[in-house]
């Protein structure tokens, strides 16, 4: 909470309630996000998690060893 005070001492003309307005739109996306995730199934998230170890696999089939994004060769 020191580090907050210290950092709204120096942008005193940072408002609170201006800042939430700006970002009603975000915070109105991460919570449909939040809910959507939180319906999704254990089936549902297992499949989504193969589908991305596929799609790594596959992103790095293409790269030069040495340049993998995701895999250690």
């Amino acid at each position: 909470m020191n580090q907050l005070n210290l950092k709204l001492k120096n942008y005193r003309d940072w408002d609170r309630d201006e800042q939430i307005k700006r970002n009603r739109l975000a915070l109105k996306k991460l919570e449909e996000r939040r809910m959507r995730r939180s319906q999704i199934t254990d089936e549902e998230e297992k499949e989504k998690t193969e589908f991305f170890e596929e799609f790594k696999q596959l992103i790095d089939s293409f790269r030069p060893p040495g340049a993998k994004l995701y895999s250690e060769e």
